[in-house]
């Protein structure tokens, strides 16, 4: 795959994607499997942000070897 890149890591160079987000953009859509919908816990989260009742959510993923949890925190309230 082609990306017009002179060095393979400035596909996650900051700098690189400032200057154009292109290559980094189709690079990672083919991670990426065809088909994926939002979950309902997804589509009610972007609800409640599209109505300014949610601030941000915190998400820790954790693999089945270091946790046993998956822990979120949500921060409602009114973005000022």
């Amino acid at each position: 795959m082609d990306l017009g890149l002179d060095d393979p890591q400035l596909l996650f160079d900051l700098d690189a994607f400032v200057d154009d987000p292109v290559p980094f953009f189709r690079f990672a859509h083919k991670l990426y499997p065809d088909g994926v919908v939002p979950s309902p816990t997804h589509r009610f989260l972007a609800e409640l942000e599209r109505q300014g009742k949610l601030r941000r959510v915190w998400a820790s993923y954790c693999t089945p070897r270091n946790c046993d949890r998956v822990f979120f925190f949500l921060q409602f309230g009114v973005v000022v």
